[in-house]
């Protein structure tokens, strides 16, 4: 697998270099970097593929979503945060980047927010089962034991009934 992500990074690197405006380019090859252990790389290209759909105005949220999700696991939630709102002002009803931004929120210790958005994000995709889990997870630390149960009981019923986790 690792010489197809290889083969993979080889490939985008030159698409890249020839068109440096290619957004999903830079996106793709970021995520290969990321499978190669390439982390400094993989900003790199997250970034450039973020200026491109900036400067292009395409309606394209991964790489904000994939740069926001890879700076909230690389523990730095402050900047994860503005580059998830990058993808909701482009998508602002996408229920995976509503939940990365409840994460970050978590992270930041802003738990009233972090509340609202996985409500908001359970709403939007019924059958999206981690959000009901976090939630699950936020109000059994703030002591609120029978929402966290609530949350935990639509957790178990949405894994039953789609099959997502």
């Amino acid at each position: 697998v690792e010489q197809n992500f290889a083969a993979a990074a080889q490939y985008l690197s030159k698409a890249s270099r020839l068109n440096p405006a290619d957004s999903k380019a830079s996106y793709y090859l970021a995520l290969s970097f990321i499978h190669l252990g390439k982390p400094d790389e993989a900003q790199s290209q997250f970034a450039q593929s973020c200026e491109s759909v900036e400067a292009s105005h395409e309606k394209y949220i991964a790489p904000f979503r994939g740069m926001g999700e890879f700076l909230l696991e690389k523990g730095d939630p402050a900047r994860a945060v503005r580059y998830l709102q990058g993808a909701l002002r482009i998508d602002p009803d996408n229920a995976e980047s509503l939940y990365l931004e409840a994460k970050v929120f978590l992270q930041l210790e802003r738990t009233e927010e972090a509340i609202a958005t996985l409500k908001r994000c359970a709403l939007l995709d019924p059958s999206y089962a981690e959000p009901e889990y976090l939630l699950g997870i936020t109000y059994a630390k703030n002591g609120e034991q029978a929402l966290a149960q609530q949350a935990m009981a639509r957790f178990q019923q949405i894994q039953e009934e789609y099959g997502r986790n």
